[in-house]
């Protein structure tokens, strides 16, 4: 019974490639935000390989703070604080976290 073997050398001077292959990825990646670090205008552009370029300023979702918004149920459960729907809806507003904009880069093939 003849068992197949993979070309170990061959496999390993892949590896070895693939490994210098991300190096580089990762350099020009770190280049490439060195450019738009404080760049505060949005860029789209097309690339020569039929590619894009974008920079845009993105707004975060709003996220909602669970932990806080529980610690003040349960303060007004011990307090013995009665709330209507509608009560609860308006302070759940206040519990609504905004984040600032950020810059996001993407390129696309």
């Amino acid at each position: 019974m003849d068992k197949k073997v993979a070309d170990i050398e061959k496999l390993k001077l892949l590896a070895e490639q693939l490994i210098e292959a991300k190096k580089e990825v990762s350099e020009l990646n770190a280049r490439i935000k060195e450019i738009v670090k404080n760049t505060e205008i949005e860029i789209n552009e097309p690339l020569s390989n039929g590619g894009r370029v974008t920079y845009t300023l993105v707004q975060p979702k709003p996220s909602f703070d669970f932990k806080a918004f529980s610690a003040f149920l349960y303060g007004s459960m011990k307090a013995g604080a009665n709330y209507t729907v509608e009560e609860l809806d308006s302070k759940m507003d206040e519990f609504k976290v905004i984040k600032d904009p950020k810059w996001s880069l993407k390129i696309k093939k």
